[in-house]
């Protein structure tokens, strides 16, 4: 019965003969392909849809038993598609899929003459793997059959920076004129490129041992999904595979996430920022230091050589931290005061602050003839610049009052109670605390 409704007594078998297919006799369990016929050589309109076979048994005892079998029927074209998605970055996978009909020979041949083009995985569901652009599937009974396809990295000229696309070929392994195409897009930059900006300190300015360095930076494409950016640190006695920037006493072991330090990039993420302190690390400063980041935890003796310039690091040097003191207005690193006048001076202090805080102590001395006294002074010592988190110190960075001055502004009181004479000052480079 075809999906029309009209019964069928006669059918046209593979051998191009017109056989009745009612009042039949014979074994069910022997072979005769004799019966055996195409739905698409019996010239029916639809040829698509339900078809109902009936069969019937007869027992001996005048007795039948009847079955109906119902099957679908629908035509095959051959069709290739890349999903998901068609627009795949280096060093991803994505996923071929062919539709033709069940049980035939399909051939996949990678023909693209440009540089980086897909690759057939040993893994995928083949029945001949010739090599990686080149091997034979079929569907199943549903018509389809699907294989992964890499696409490898490239090295070197523009390739990596331009879209490319390429076009995979399929067709029916004994009919080979007749084929079709997938189209696989590849988007220039990937997820594992990075990007790290320079720092924004002037000519004249510089970290100590103690400051806080924003590292900032971005990935060459946003993040598909949730995943873990891997700092280290190389420089002076550090080991030469790097190490953990906020222990670098730990030495980075490729594959252990616990000897990077390590941020969370969230999906569709792009841009990224990473504080490192650097106070009470055991540095030995002034030396210049790198900091590393990596989508994977590997290593500096694990990273990847390249043509292209590498960015995936910043370089800066760091000074061993400092007190400077000047007098107003002459700004001589001593003053000449009179009894009864203010005593004024201004400090610059860098590095060394308490670890994980922006506050540092600075203990003076104040002695003469006649005369001791001692104090501490807190305050911020941290080189900080716009990007700063709090408030007070991003406002200081707009006025370009960089965090790191203080002074004394003793009163006319104080110094009227000094002798006439020398009163030395002296102030310690700041504890580290």
């Amino acid at each position: 019965m075809t999906p029309g409704g009209v019964p069928l007594s006669t059918v046209t078998n593979m051998a191009g003969t017109a056989v009745p297919i009612t009042g039949l006799t014979g074994n069910p369990s022997a072979s005769n392909n004799t019966l055996a016929f195409s739905i698409a050589d019996q010239n029916l309109n639809p040829e698509e849809g339900t078809y109902v076979m009936r069969f019937s048994a007869y027992n001996g005892n005048n007795a039948f038993y009847t079955v109906d079998y119902p099957f679908d029927v629908v035509r095959y074209f051959l069709t290739a598609s890349v999903s998901p998605p068609a627009n795949v970055q280096e060093d991803e996978t994505t996923t071929l899929t062919i539709a033709g009909k069940p049980f035939t020979h399909y051939t996949i041949a990678i023909e693209d003459a440009m540089d980086g083009k897909p690759e057939l995985q040993p893994s995928g569901n083949y029945d001949i793997y010739v090599d990686k652009y080149n091997a034979t599937v079929h569907p199943d009974w549903s018509g389809t059959v699907s294989v992964p396809l890499y696409l490898p990295p490239t090295y070197g000229g523009d390739s990596s920076s331009t879209t490319r696309i390429y076009y995979p070929k399929v067709y029916e392994t004994g009919n080979p004129s007749t084929y079709v195409t997938a189209q696989i897009v590849v988007e220039p930059g990937k997820t594992q490129d990075i990007v790290l900006y320079g720092n924004k300190l002037g000519d004249d300015e510089y970290y100590c041992l103690g400051d806080k360095v924003k590292i900032s930076g971005t990935l060459g494409a946003p993040a598909k999904h949730e995943m873990e950016l891997y700092f280290y640190l190389k420089g002076l006695n550090i080991d030469l595979n790097g190490a953990k920037p906020s222990n670098p006493s730990i030495s980075v072991i490729d594959g252990d996430n616990s000897t990077f330090d390590v941020i969370t990039i969230s999906k569709e993420q792009t841009e990224f920022s990473y504080d490192w302190v650097t106070g009470n690390l055991g540095l030995s400063p002034p030396d210049t230091y790198t900091i590393f980041a990596t989508t994977k935890p590997l290593g500096y003796n694990s990273r990847p050589l390249s043509e292209n310039e590498v960015k995936d690091y910043i370089s800066f040097d760091l000074n061993e931290p400092s007190i400077n003191v000047k007098f107003p207005p002459d700004e001589a690193p001593g003053g000449v005061f009179a009894q009864g006048d203010h005593i004024v001076s201004l400090w610059t202090a860098r590095g060394s602050p308490a670890q994980m805080g922006y506050n540092g102590k600075i203990r003076y001395y104040i002695f003469g003839e006649n005369f001791k006294y001692t104090n501490f002074r807190q305050f911020p010592l941290l080189k900080v610049d716009a990007d700063a988190t709090q408030a007070q110190l991003k406002v200081l960075a707009e006025t370009n009052d960089f965090p790191g001055y203080s002074g004394l502004d003793l009163p006319r009181s104080f110094s009227s109670n000094i002798s006439s004479g020398g009163v030395h000052r002296s102030i310690p480079a700041p504890p580290h605390v």
